[in-house]
């Protein structure tokens, strides 16, 4: 059964600029919602979580007001490293993505894997510290987030790397 929501009056006065600005405003809100920084990533990793958001907000009838000043883009951060694959047969000679922040594990907060390199850390540590370093980036953010984001960087290049091995 087909169900109808009642959808505000909407005016068609609305220009490309003032919807842009609430499509920015919804990406500050969610970065803000999940203690992440505003980022050229967060919006690419996010962009369907940012669109549901706009849709929503179109839905309710929020509006930006024209005063409202919104964040820049935080700048992406310098990259430190490359780290070089081993090159196995009929296969091309690959790098790793730099890892922008911490390679290691740090000693702090008692974490497993301490001292480690995060690109040597087998799957299932990973995924452990994943989930461990997202509670602490959430709870106390600074040095956490960064290392999040070095930690899901990990997880997206293995990723990438499975896919383009099972797809040829």
């Amino acid at each position: 059964m087909a169900r109808s929501t009642p959808r505000p009056e909407t005016s068609s006065t609305a220009t490309l600029t003032e919807i842009t600005r609430r499509y920015y405003a919804c990406a500050v809100a969610l970065a803000k919602a999940m203690g992440l920084p505003l980022s050229e990533q967060f919006i690419r990793d996010h962009r369907e979580s940012i669109s549901s958001c706009f849709i929503e907000s179109g839905r309710a009838g929020v509006r930006l007001a024209a005063g409202v000043k919104l964040s820049p883009l935080v700048p992406a951060p310098a990259k430190t490293s490359v780290i070089p694959l081993p090159v196995g047969e009929g296969q091309a000679a690959q790098e790793r993505p730099a890892v922008t922040t911490s390679t290691t594990i740090p000693a702090e907060a008692g974490l497993p894997c301490q001292g480690q390199l995060i690109v040597e850390l087998k799957p299932a540590p990973l995924a452990m510290l994943l989930n461990k370093v997202q509670a602490l980036a959430e709870a106390q953010g600074g040095q956490w987030v960064m290392l999040l984001q070095a930690l899901q960087a990990e997880r997206a290049r293995r990723l990438a790397a499975g896919t383009r091995k099972g797809g040829s």
